[in-house]
């Protein structure tokens, strides 16, 4: 697998990400091991030849393209005295000026500016894969205009290029306070295309990584805290691909069955302090499940574990609904660490929470035996829920009440015309209405309600 870091935030929650791994891996072996060979390259520090499976350890290269329209982060990375020398510099693709929060100026110009030079190092990450390549994670924002913006164009250019790769992109949404005044439209614009182009699509919102920071570092809740929680759900996600677990494709297959409802709530338990001495305010049940297999998992699946914010009220992804009306359509738990408990109450208890038509295929239980850092056992959640519509909507009016009054529209036209907002709109209403729609209606009735792909049906 490889992974395509875009814009601000996306390489400063990649870099976490990458240390997170970095750090994993310097526990789990001193040789070049195939858990090592899903996340890294070995290379010849004086030939950059590379080494195979089995090779004693030399440079290691993360398998990753950092993209940015400005220079600051990439750059910062590239200068960290420890973990700087993980990044190929012939996989780093920036400028200098930006998008200036314009999902417009990323893709109508820097699209086609810089395109075929990520798509280059792309291609290249994948071809210097030890074996066939499980998938691409995408990291970005979609409230700025990098992130949002060439973040389009290029999980756009992926799908074209790669129609059967899993392409999983984890954008983090704009909160509802966000500072850039035209983050609905960014938002909206690019929802469009990932949820058209990719597998998989993980959002995650400021809000709740705050909430989860709050308690995980003692009222802490600054933008390194935040990135570190969205890097800690990013490494038990991919666990599996590293340590003989599911494969990226087996958790799409699983979770997100149908191209056309593919936006999934994310959830963790427990979220660690970045310091391993710092104590933490996570709830006092959170302390308990590290002994309690069965707590642990259901608290992976509740409100306060939630990455991305549903509803106000209190919850459980599966269980005591939050509106009227509610389906969830998958479940997968990905689980790390020794359960030696029966877990048969609980996985029956989750699978009984999913759609009758879907409970056998629909429900996903992995577990992976290598522990995560600094705990015994963690569980990741990811749900595929009418509930999302929650997040969506609220977009979805952001970007109304910009977009009634044509406000800035003036600063997007410059590079496009305004049938990308009409279509985006409609793209988001009928991803809404998809999910509303079979949360409404009998479970006999649903294989005629499911809107068909929009894009090649094999993606994921």
């Amino acid at each position: 697998m490889i992974t395509v870091q875009i814009g601000q935030c996306g390489n400063q929650i990649g870099r976490r990400f990458w240390v997170e791994l970095a750090h994993e891996a310097a526990t789990q072996s001193t040789a070049y091991d195939a858990s090592m060979a899903c996340n890294f390259r070995n290379v010849d520090s004086r030939s950059n030849g590379r080494l195979g499976i089995g090779s004693e350890l030399a440079t290691l290269r993360a398998r990753a393209v950092l993209v940015d329209m400005e220079e600051g982060v990439v750059a910062e990375t590239r200068r960290d005295p420890v973990f700087g020398e993980l990044f190929d510099a012939a996989h780093l693709v920036t400028d200098v000026s930006g998008a200036g929060n314009n999902w417009a100026h990323g893709y109508g110009a820097y699209g086609p500016l810089h395109g075929d030079a990520v798509a280059s190092a792309c291609r290249e990450a994948l071809e210097a894969c030890e074996g066939p390549p499980q998938g691409v994670v995408v990291l970005s924002s979609v409230g700025g205009g990098t992130g949002s913006g060439l973040g389009s164009w290029i999980v756009e250019r992926l799908a074209d290029d790669y129609p059967k790769l899993p392409k999983i992109c984890v954008p983090v949404f704009p909160s509802a306070d966000d500072d850039v005044v035209t983050s609905p439209y960014n938002a909206v614009l690019a929802t469009r295309h990932l949820a058209e182009c990719a597998s998989l699509v993980i959002p995650l919102d400021n809000d709740a990584l705050a909430r989860r920071a709050i308690r995980a570092e003692n009222g802490t809740r600054g933008f390194d805290e935040l990135n570190d929680v969205a890097a800690q759900f990013l490494v038990h996600f991919t666990a599996g691909a590293r340590y003989g677990g599911p494969t990226l494709g087996d958790v799409v297959s699983r979770v997100a069955p149908f191209p056309s409802l593919n936006v999934v709530a994310p959830g963790l338990a427990p979220v660690l302090p970045r310091r391993s001495n710092r104590r933490s305010k996570e709830p006092k049940t959170d302390a308990a499940s590290y002994d309690s297999g069965s707590r642990l998992i259901d608290d992976a699946c509740s409100w306060r574990s939630r990455l991305l914010t549903l509803t106000q009220r209190r919850g459980h992804f599966a269980r005591a609904p939050f509106c009227e009306q509610k389906a969830t359509l998958s479940l997968a738990l990905l689980a790390r660490g020794s359960f030696e408990t029966d877990l048969s109450k609980s996985r029956n208890k989750l699978r009984a929470s999913l759609v009758p038509w879907n409970r056998d295929d629909g429900f996903l239980f992995a577990t992976c035996a290598v522990p995560p850092l600094r705990a015994p056992r963690a569980v990741a959640c990811l749900a595929n829920t009418s509930e999302i519509v929650v997040p969506l909507r609220t977009l979805r009016t952001r970007f109304e009440s910009l977009y009634r009054r044509r406000a800035m529209l003036h600063h997007y036209t410059h590079y496009i015309d305004t049938d990308h907002f009409d279509h985006a709109a409609h793209a988001l209403d009928d991803l809404i209405d998809a999910y509303d729609r079979l949360a409404a209606s009998p479970h006999d009735m649903w294989p005629a309600l499911v809107p068909p792909p929009r894009r090649d049906p094999s993606v994921g």
